[in-house]
């Protein structure tokens, strides 16, 4: 025979119903939290943090993307020693197995920064540079006037507004430009924090701009 089944009392059924209400109202309003966060996430802009991170790394495809127009290299640097990037010249040869491509032995090394609607006067940008990758520019010059070193630094300050890109059905643009800047003083800077220069808006990153310091590297001109 099988036993009844014994039936709660009504404090019992009060008790378990009021438990499964808590329960099911917490679910609720971690599900609303939950979706608060969502919504914020997608609604508030990222903090100014992520959108430098975003920018330097747009900033880096666009020069690697003038570099492979001139059919060089640009090479990111592994660790950050005031270089982030070098620039390889590269030269087809004809040979007896056919055509080689290899590279030339001319080096230039990159200071890459990004700047969001920076402030612009006349044709001119006035960039606060930091003083480690100011004075970084300074020793450089320093050791090329003395014959110590031939591979020049230039700084590529990559201008650009928000959004960095803009996605369409069959390409992705990069929204910006970059200048070129290379210091020509030897004497480091007393500052704290940062040093501000002033990047011509004339001297724009280009494939030629590319081959002017290529030029600069091969001739020894770094006067």
């Amino acid at each position: 025979m099988r036993p009844k089944p014994v039936r709660p009392s009504n404090v019992e059924s009060f008790t378990n119903a009021t438990e499964v209400f808590a329960n099911l109202r917490n679910l609720y309003d971690v599900s609303v939290t939950w979706g608060r966060i969502l919504n914020n996430l997608n609604s508030q802009p990222k903090s100014d943090m992520d959108r430098a991170h975003r920018t330097e790394r747009f900033q880096e495809l666009f020069v690697q993307g003038i570099a492979n127009l001139g059919d060089h290299l640009c090479e990111s640097a592994t660790y950050d020693y005031g270089v982030d990037a070098c620039l390889k010249q590269m030269t087809v040869r004809e040979e007896a197995q056919g055509l080689r491509i290899a590279p030339t032995g001319v080096i230039v090394d990159l200071q890459l920064k990004a700047v969001l609607n920076p402030t612009q006067k006349a044709d001119e940008i006035k960039y606060p540079l930091p003083v480690k990758n100011f004075n970084d520019m300074a020793a450089r010059q320093r050791q090329l006037l003395n014959g110590e070193v031939h591979v020049p630094l230039f700084l590529i300050l990559f201008v650009t507004q928000e959004p960095c890109s803009v996605h369409l059905q069959n390409e992705l643009r990069i929204r910006g430009t970059a200048y070129w800047y290379r210091h020509r003083g030897v004497e480091p800077t007393g500052n704290s924090t940062t040093k501000t220069i002033s990047v011509s808006t004339k001297h724009i990153f280009d494939i030629n701009a590319i081959n002017d310091m290529f030029t600069c590297a091969s001739t020894g001109d770094f006067t």
